[in-house]
């Protein structure tokens, strides 16, 4: 088989899983590339026998640039495809939103693969939550998912692929299923600080512009956020400068944790009891 796999990957999390996956695809002798949403093109998604897209989980859902994409590929008319992700914490609609999008477009999608990344959002009480995921564990399941989809597809199985996570098929209604659902990019730019910047440390290296994942940042001679900004606090991290801050940093952390602490992850995502969270 021909397999394509597009990617949307902020911190390289969801890339690795992408990697695993490809190479359990090329030891069976499928033909596979793995390719940056920035560098995709439509015929990617239709010169393909088995398609794969996957992103990393924002705000309980996947991030609206990836939407976006996806809205915009051709139809995909029984296309057999796969969607996979990489969640921090509560990963609420992040396959789902992929599943429903490509089957807008007709394609038959059989399966989805999901484990957690280390958390790189930067209010400081997340960063570096789930350190090291996803770890060789993680992508052992994600190569083991790879084979199992690569034999159902290959040989015509009919329905879903059993190893499959369940939300990748079918919408939950879990309260972060509901928070996703609920998370638009206005309500996230209401609700999440815009960063503010100290100009006068910018040197223009220009990493912060080359870092966001939706290419909405340039430099005039400083940086300039635009009104894409999906408030990811990528540029704040890579920044060598410190020329971004969060407003209200004490408040922003509150909020986030009173959302993603791990009693709600425990009893309203999927948090497995023993699970490491921190270092």
């Amino acid at each position: 088989m021909d397999i394509k796999m597009i990617y949307f990957s902020m911190t390289g999390n969801t890339y690795k899983v992408a990697e695993a996956m490809a190479q359990a695809f090329q030891d069976q002798g499928h033909s596979t590339r793995i390719i940056p949403m920035s560098s995709a093109a439509q015929q990617d998604a239709t010169g393909c026998d088995l398609l794969g897209v996957g992103t990393f989980c924002l705000a309980s859902r996947a991030p609206s640039p990836f939407r976006e994409f996806l809205r915009g590929l051709p139809a995909l008319d029984g296309k057999p495809s796969f969607v996979f992700a990489t969640s921090a914490e509560s990963p609420g609609r992040v396959l789902y939103d992929q599943t429903y999008l490509l089957r807008r477009k007709g394609a038959d999608v059989v399966g989805g693969f999901r484990c957690r990344g280390q958390y790189n959002f930067a209010v400081p009480a997340a960063y570096g939550r789930y350190p090291g995921r996803p770890d060789e564990h993680d992508l052992a399941l994600a190569r083991g998912f790879a084979n199992a989809l690569a034999e159902h597809v290959a040989e015509g199985k009919p329905g879903s692929l059993p190893e499959s996570k369940r939300d990748a098929l079918r919408p939950g209604w879990s309260f972060y299923d509901l928070l996703g659902l609920a998370a638009s990019d206005p309500v996230i730019r209401l609700m999440v600080p815009k960063l503010k910047m100290i100009a006068a440390h910018c040197d223009q290296c220009g990493l912060c512009v080359t870092a966001c994942p939706a290419s909405n940042i340039s430099l005039a001679p400083g940086p300039v956020i635009h009104k894409q900004c999906i408030r990811c606090y990528r540029c704040l991290s890579v920044c060598p400068k410190d020329v971004y801050r969060i407003p209200a940093e004490f408040l922003a952390s509150c909020g986030h944790l009173v959302l993603y602490n791990r009693f709600m992850g425990r009893w309203l995502g999927d948090l497995d009891r023993g699970e490491r969270v921190c270092r």
